[in-house]
């Protein structure tokens, strides 16, 4: 007979486990239905100088997970409005197609990258204090490579898993069996025979991802390793040489005075786009405008010495002003009245600047709008087509929507109304995990979006054409809350790691002192 478990004892072991469940369960939950849940409130981000810029970068992501979600299903998403008969809908015309628009998010990636990146060495040189600004840009590099790269293998890591136990083998019927939904699978790998073979051909693929040396011409479009486990991770080499190069390029200009340096910025520009590199333009263009902005705030800095105390990872927050300290009636009208002419002359410039800035931001986004093919048979961008785009580039796409990303990141630098909606909360949000939801967007469309989205469409037959995008806007929800929980786990267990190990290593590695 087998002893009894006191009473005692077991209610105890079943509330333990109920208390580890609902930890557990509430551990999984995105971070924002943690806080409602237990009623206490997430400590607000205090906004600084490229909070703004963090919020564009995290609706580019956004708009990347729409591009890869149409860009299975529908061909048109490659093409502008008017281009030919069959591409005249509604939502091609310029800047509607901009939610779809995933090509010109990369490019804004990689401006808004050079922006950030650059912020931080250049105001130091700025201010004449060139030691620091080389300690910065060391630090810099020694960090990123651990930034980008750990998340990456993380996630490939995962994906090799999911693959092999085979959650990727339903919807694979969807992609090669008469029941053909998917139009464009992107890369579906099959499972191999053994975890052991499986894993080293996750080791292979991982080590060829890290090749930051060669350009593999695939399709006639110049591309890094085209990663077997997750296709949308060949910008992480881009970003990683790209990051390299505007190191080099900062600490070779350092020295150089600010005219001169923003002359030799442009004429490298110039030189990687006659190469063909247009993400080192993004970046090189991103540090450009970058060390303009600079340059036209120096005279109105308060404080330099404030603006660098809270400068990290390239991000500068807003300085602080302090009370004037005002003893008299007379103190008081005298600065009320100064205040009054002050404040009444800057609104008349600032409306100025903003229209130039406004004005600046539209074109940006039309530009942006360039489609991906056919652009010279495309109304609007012709144009654009012929007389702009340089015969160096092979991927014609890439120098309009480099632009418009250059075009709209400077704006939305430099006016505060621009500024507003991408420093609201779900901006900032976005901005926030971005990475993590770029990363893990990708192998949850093959496992959810392939399997939940045909099936929806198989209930919704006979609705006709309003049943396949009601079908697909239901299955779309239904991935977007799978990528949502997937996307804010994978930032607090991953991406936040990521970072700490990164500092963790510099700590260890570095010379004190």
């Amino acid at each position: 007979m087998l002893p009894q478990i006191p009473s005692s004892l077991s209610l105890s072991s079943l509330e333990d486990a109920k208390t580890v469940s609902r930890k557990l369960l509430l551990h999984i939950l995105p971070s924002y239905v943690q806080t409602h849940i237990t009623g206490t409130e997430e400590k607000p981000r205090r906004l600084h100088n490229t909070s703004a810029l963090d919020g564009l970068r995290g609706v580019a992501a956004l708009f990347v997970f729409f591009f890869h979600i149409l860009f299975s299903y529908k061909a048109f998403v490659e093409y502008g409005y008017g281009q030919s008969e069959e591409n005249m809908r509604f939502i091609q015309l310029p800047f509607l197609t901009l939610f779809f628009r995933g090509h010109s998010m990369v490019a804004i990636f990689f401006v808004v990258g050079g922006y950030v990146l650059s912020l931080k060495p250049l105001t130091l040189i700025h201010s004449h204090r060139h030691s620091e600004a080389h300690s910065a840009l060391v630090s810099s590099v020694f960090r990123r490579g651990l930034r980008l790269y750990i998340p990456a293998i993380a996630i490939t890591f995962l994906t090799m898993l999911t693959i092999w136990v085979g959650l990727w083998e339903y919807p694979r019927k969807f992609i090669t069996d008469d029941q053909k939904f998917i139009y464009y699978a992107d890369n579906h790998p099959n499972p191999l025979p053994t975890l052991r073979e499986q894993f080293w051909d996750w080791v292979y693929a991982t080590g060829s991802l890290t090749d930051v040396f060669n350009y593999y011409n695939r399709n006639g479009f110049l591309l890094p390793y085209y990663n077997a486990y997750d296709p949308h991770l060949w910008t992480v080499p881009f970003e990683y040489r790209s990051s390299l190069i505007l190191s080099i390029a900062i600490l070779a200009f350092s020295r150089c005075k600010t005219v001169a340096r923003l002359l030799l910025v442009a004429s490298t520009i110039i030189f990687c786009g006659l190469w063909d590199r247009w993400e080192l333009v993004c970046f090189l263009s991103g540090s450009l405008i970058c060390d303009i902005d600079i340059s036209l705030r120096t005279a109105n800095t308060i404080n330099t010495d404030n603006e660098l105390e809270d400068l990290e990872d390239g991000e500068e927050k807003l300085p602080e002003y302090s009370e004037l300290a005002l003893t008299s009636p007379t103190r008081i009208y005298r600065f009320f009245s100064h205040t009054r002419r002050q404040t009444s002359h800057l609104l008349r410039s600032h409306s100025k600047a903003s229209k130039r800035w406004i004005a600046l931001f539209t074109a940006g986004l039309y530009i942006l709008s360039t489609p991906n093919l056919q652009i010279e048979d495309t109304p609007g961008y012709r144009w654009l087509f012929i007389y702009l785009t340089p015969h160096t580039y092979t991927d014609k796409k890439r120098f309009l929507q480099s632009l418009g990303a250059l075009f709209t990141t400077w704006a939305v630098a430099n006016s505060p109304l621009l500024q507003r909606p991408f420093n609201a909360a779900f901006a900032q949000y976005l901005g926030k995990i971005s990475y993590a939801l770029y990363i893990v967007h990708g192998p949850l469309i093959h496992i959810v979006g392939y399997s939940v989205t045909p099936n929806v469409w198989l209930h919704v037959t006979g609705m006709g054409s309003w049943g396949y995008w009601i079908g697909l806007l239901l299955s779309s929800a239904i991935l977007g809350v799978c990528v949502a929980v997937a996307a804010d786990l994978f930032y607090r267990v991953v991406d936040v790691r990521s970072v700490r190990v990164a500092r963790w290593c510099e700590e260890v590695c570095f010379v004190k002192g």
